[in-house]
């Protein structure tokens, strides 16, 4: 049975059999966020929406979404694990001035962290003030997080 289901995964996660392109995908619905914070190694650069930066990183989400798929995340945070990981690399945090709730999964903010060659990712989800449970999963299809991530770089 867990062969069976593995399987079905494996599928879903590599091929475009099936897929749905969502009006909602969570890609877009961070491009709704408050905030925008970026951490480089521990130190933190604060973006709000007066910020001409949040317009270009709002985009850039954007323009990914148009080429990407929510798959099923096997990841699940873990608060302190999440806070000692985000001291190190490039994370971009997206926090919103209300709780909301995708797929049946509340959050107040999301977290990525920020790999060029990424070409899929977890969504850490902050709700009550910890990074804990489970995580969205995206999936891009045909791009990587390399012009995110030059973005972000250039910005700090």
């Amino acid at each position: 049975m867990l062969l069976y289901r593995l399987i079905i995964i494996f599928v879903l996660l590599f091929s475009n059999i099936g897929t749905t392109q969502m009006d909602n995908n969570i890609l877009a619905i961070m491009s709704t966020s408050q905030e925008i914070i970026i951490y480089q190694n521990g130190t933190e650069t604060e973006i709000n929406t007066n910020n001409e930066y949040y317009t270009r990183i709002t985009s850039e989400l954007l323009a990914l979404s148009n080429s990407c798929r929510e798959c099923p995340a096997f990841g699940v945070a873990l608060h302190n694990e999440t806070v000692e990981a985000m001291k190190d690399g490039l994370w971009i945090e997206f926090k919103f001035d209300r709780n909301i709730s995708h797929n049946e999964m509340p959050f107040e903010a999301l977290l990525i962290q920020v790999v060029g060659e990424y070409t899929g990712f977890n969504i850490i989800r902050k709700y009550d003030d910890k990074y804990e449970g489970r995580c969205f999963y995206v999936d891009l299809l045909d791009t990587d997080l390399s012009s995110l991530e030059s973005l972000l770089k250039s910005i700090i």
